[in-house]
């Protein structure tokens, strides 16, 4: 490209928040191709065909931006005037407008109303685009506004405007309870608690909350539990949601469901019994899990309606307060119907009508009381006096999935979230999420957003945000391209923050984010500005820390030795995860030879600082003195992945893999109890010994 050319590109593709050159994890700028360049604006409604069309796709660009009287969305905090800009072409910038402000019903109802001459207003800038000149005018608002999302509605002579305005707070809920304090993780389908065979469920997940507890620490995490596709073959990966709006009702507490004891006596949950030849698997049986499971909540299902079950106060009541459960139901049995791609479904349908008549209303009520379930369940646990529940927040929803086909309008489609190449991955990734649009979620109010939030929020006491980067840009592929040949595209960083943070204090529920590799500095500095934890992983640096020295973590961080797509310690000294990159063709043999001698002199330092050596049982021997630094450091909350207790050695994920490695089924050698690994008790009281038992 010329350098003309390249001004042309950059400009335009700003002006409709696309980064067409970026600084990469080298420190060197790369450029994307004109191609994708266009294509990622063409998916973002830019009129853009060809090369040719640029410059006037950047005159229309201007030229709407000015003409957008009211944006679709204000957001305002705690320490800001609440005020709206209007933009108005000069010779209009005058007389009567009149405006109504309808609260948000958890802020309290109500409606606030103003008449105000334009020409009174706050000054706030101008400009001119095409010969026309505009003036910025500022609408006041009442400064007791409650925090909450309102819907304004502006009239100005013969034109009316509809916004949404969202007051929140400025920075995240903080409870005091996690500070200073430790926790353990470990995905839920892989703990095991002696009962019966296949993933653990909700009362499992209270077992270890409750065991945390007994053992002094604060709250238990594990990956995401929204609901995921349960048909065979299944991708149990918890970060393809089929939607990020509902539970995996799989995790489902069956032997706390309304009519358990009378259906196993009745002998209606026979397909439970084929599980128990299983209970000794090191991985999860996905595909007869899921078989069982469905069988089993049918038949509870058919006991509960039968008996006039759905017109009890809890199930009415979660009906009111989760009115698109029913139509969740409804999508997955339309799945079950007509088939994997909702593309393909005949209309209505695959235009987003479902026709009751046409599904199965058995297999609605089955998903339905699935869902009711699980949400009473997980509310409950929420409700215990124990350690606190830590839920990751996916970044998105699968294609496929209930969030795309109702909310299609909010996603881009011909597009996939990803990253561009990394020191992990030099070819960049590829997810396969279709990406939220930027400007339709304005639009929509961040309505969607916040359902997500709150959702997961609900019952528990901190969530992550994974790649919070995401609240600032994405990495955008076109369909088709490799996933290093894509585009970073802008979000409304503080706008979305906002939402998190009134979210967060709606549900009093703490947030941190997933800010590993190459994060730009705005991103970090908007996660102190806002009160979102930042998150420190030893693994990453490994090789670098000094025996006996001091551990840095950011003050108030989650730290934590390793996470779900990392080796774990025991395989970090056997280099499990170098051994998986030269399998697939991430390191030559050459460089997977030396990377390997530099770890094995990193061990022999670390070990000869520490005094230890590997004996191959149990956790390695660093864990004990890494989590005593880490225990030592500035963190927030230090958490111990139980992988790293019990010795484990191969990851539960190996990220850019599929169906041909084992992820995300590995599987705890023993359940939680008293009786752990040897020398597991002594990494954990050496974590023990610098975390208090309660906040101080």
């Amino acid at each position: 490209m010329t350098s003309e050319t390249t001004r042309t590109v950059e400009t335009t593709a700003a002006l409709y928040g696309v980064e067409a050159a970026w600084v990469d994890t080298d420190g060197q700028r790369r450029t994307a191709s004109v191609d994708v360049v266009l294509e990622v604006l063409e998916r973002l409604g830019a009129p853009v065909v060809g090369e040719a069309d640029l410059v006037d796709a950047a005159r229309i660009r201007r030229r709407a931006i000015w003409e957008r009287v009211c944006p679709p969305a204000r957001v305002v905090t705690d320490d800001e005037a609440p005020t709206v800009p209007l933009r108005l072409p000069a010779e209009r910038a005058r007389g009567p407008l009149t405006w109504e402000l309808v609260c948000d019903r958890l802020g309290g109802g109500g409606a606030r109303r103003g008449v105000v001459r334009v020409e009174a207003l706050g000054l706030a800038g101008g400009g001119s685009v095409d010969g026309r000149s505009y003036e910025i005018r500022r609408l006041e608002l009442p400064a007791d506004l409650p925090h909450g999302y309102h819907r304004l509605a502006i009239r100005h002579g013969a034109t009316e405007l509809r916004s949404h305005v969202i007051v929140a707070p400025r920075r995240m809920f903080r409870g005091g309870r996690l500070d200073g304090r430790w926790g353990a993780f470990h995905p839920l389908y892989g703990l095991r608690d002696g009962r019966a065979a296949g993933v653990g469920d909700l009362r499992t997940l209270r077992r270890a909350l409750e065991w945390t507890a007994s053992r002094g620490g604060a709250a238990f995490g594990t990956t995401p539990l929204a609901a995921l596709f349960q048909d065979a073959p299944v991708d149990p990966s918890p970060y393809a949601p089929a939607s990020r709006l509902f539970w995996d009702d799989r995790y489902v507490d069956l032997e706390a469901a309304p009519g358990y004891d009378e259906a196993r006596s009745a002998n209606e949950l026979e397909a439970l019994d084929g599980l128990a030849g299983r209970r000794n698997d090191e991985l999860v049986p996905w595909d007869a899990l899921s078989s069982a499971r469905d069988a089993a909540l049918s038949a509870l299902a058919a006991r509960f309606f039968s008996h006039g079950g759905e017109r009890s106060t809890t199930f009415q009541r979660f009906l009111v307060d989760r009115p698109e459960a029913g139509d969740f139901a409804r999508f997955l049995v339309a799945r079950e119907t007509w088939g994997r791609d909702w593309r393909a479904w005949p209309e209505p349908a695959r235009s987003g009508r479902l026709l009751p008549d046409l599904l199965d209303a058995r297999r609605v009520r089955r998903h339905l009381f699935g869902q009711w379930l699980a949400t009473r369940q997980l509310a409950e646990l929420g409700a215990v006096d124990h350690a606190a529940l830590f839920l990751d927040v996916p970044l998105g929803s699968h294609p496929d999935g209930y969030d795309v086909w109702r909310r299609r309008h909010l996603f881009a489609t011909g597009v996939a979230a990803g990253a561009p190449p990394d020191d992990f991955f030099r070819g960049g990734q590829n997810w396969g999420l279709p990406p939220l649009h930027p400007e339709r979620i304005r639009e929509d109010g961040f309505r969607y957003i916040a359902a997500v939030l709150a959702n997961a929020m609900r019952p528990a006491g901190l969530v992550r945000i994974d790649h919070v980067m995401q609240l600032h840009r994405l990495f955008w592929i076109p369909a088709g391209a490799a996933a290093a040949d894509g585009v970073y595209v802008r979000y409304p960083a503080e706008e979305l923050a906002s939402v998190v943070a009134l979210e967060s204090h709606r549900a009093a529920c703490e947030v941190a984010g997933e800010d590993l590799g190459t994060v730009p500095d705005a991103v970090r500095a908007l996660m102190d500005r806002r009160g979102i934890r930042r998150t420190s992983v030893l693994g990453f640096t490994l090789d670098e820390t000094t025996a006996g020295g001091q551990i840095g973590v950011p003050a108030g961080a989650v730290a934590t030795t390793g996470t779900h797509d990392m080796v774990p310690l025991a395989g970090l000294r056997v280099a499990v995860d170098l051994d998986e990159r030269e399998a697939l063709g991430l390191l030559t043999t050459e460089e997977a030879s030396a990377l390997k001698s530099h770890r094995v002199d990193a061990f022999r330092r670390l070990d000869e600082g520490f005094g230890g050596e590997s004996t191959g049982v149990g956790p390695d021997p660093l864990l004990a003195p890494l989590l005593a630094g880490l225990g030592a450091s500035d963190a927030g909350l230090v958490v111990l992945p139980l992988d790293d207790l019990f010795g484990v050695r191969d990851p539960q994920n190996v990220p850019g893999t599929g169906a041909e490695r084992p992820n995300w089924r590995r599987r705890l050698p023993m359940p939680l109890g008293e009786h752990l690994p040897p020398g597991a008790e002594r990494a954990l009281s050496a974590l023990q010994a610098t975390r208090p038992r309660e906040p101080s």
